[in-house]
């Protein structure tokens, strides 16, 4: 498990990219972070969780040393390959 900064802007796009197109949300790409770390008032990352074939991807923001979902909604995006294996 990593989080991508907001300055890794392509690979944060290529695992939005390999989430299923049903998934893929604008809510997930690093540039909806940006305006928080612009204005000194958060920053943003990417929690990233792999293992065989799957990946689970979801956006934090950290505000004052505490971590929120950014945008109040949703939870994480995976492959079905990772959904599957989860216990």
């Amino acid at each position: 498990m990593r989080v991508l900064p907001t300055s890794h802007l392509e690979e944060w796009h290529q695992h939005v990219r390999w989430m299923p197109e049903a998934c893929q949300d604008v809510h997930f790409l690093p540039e909806m972070m940006l305006p928080y770390e612009v204005t000194n008032r958060g920053r943003g990352g990417l929690l990233v969780d792999e293992h065989d074939s799957g990946r689970m991807i979801m956006p934090l923001l950290k505000i004052d040393g505490e971590l929120h979902h950014p945008f109040n909604f949703g939870g994480p995006i995976a492959t079905p390959e990772y959904a599957g294996k989860v216990a």
